[in-house]
């Protein structure tokens, strides 16, 4: 009789355990499911970031979105849907990242030259054509040798920074 009901206290105590570990894994399983559903959206602080590949030279432009109301919330595929044109590179509540290609130049292209003893920025379109950018009141003259021999060859820059610098060097 005491064994038989050692036995019966075993098997009753057993599946009380087993029970709660299939309940336990249920719960597991749909907490899982839940957290799985859960689709990440864009954050109200979140940086958008616009990068555009120039495939004829190679450049990157990168521009940040300032104004982002309309697109909190938006989920990464509702956001490919509003920008279908762009590959979304990253995608986190706090950063997004868009990039596409474009077959052009970037347009941020520039040669310096000596044009009557002053310094002449010109613009290098997508067909290697300069165009007068900005006449400067930089006299040649005055500058080192050295640059005053490059000057003649040009001076070949990238991105409008660069310029700027360059030419407040040569001030």
């Amino acid at each position: 009789m005491k064994k038989r009901l050692i036995i019966i206290s075993i098997i009753f105590f057993t599946i009380i355990i087993l029970m709660g570990f299939i309940d336990f894994t249920k719960d597991r399983e749909e907490m899982l499911k839940e957290i799985d559903s859960q689709e990440e959206k864009i954050g109200p602080n979140a940086r958008v970031i616009f990068k555009t590949y120039y495939t004829k030279c190679s450049h990157t432009k990168k521009r940040e979105q300032e104004n982002i109301k309309e697109l909190v919330n938006l989920t990464k595929e509702e956001l490919q849907e509003k920008f279908p044109e762009w590959k979304i590179e990253k995608f986190t509540k706090d950063e997004i990242s868009l990039i596409k290609n474009e077959n052009d130049f970037c347009g941020e292209h520039y040669v310096l030259r000596n044009n009557n003893d002053y310094i002449t920025v010109y613009s290098i379109d997508e067909a290697g054509n300069e165009e007068i950018y900005l006449l400067t009141e930089i006299f040649v003259l005055y500058l080192p040798e050295t640059d005053q021999i490059n000057l003649k060859s040009g001076i070949y820059v990238y991105s409008k920074e660069k310029l700027t610098e360059i030419l407040q060097d040569f001030e």
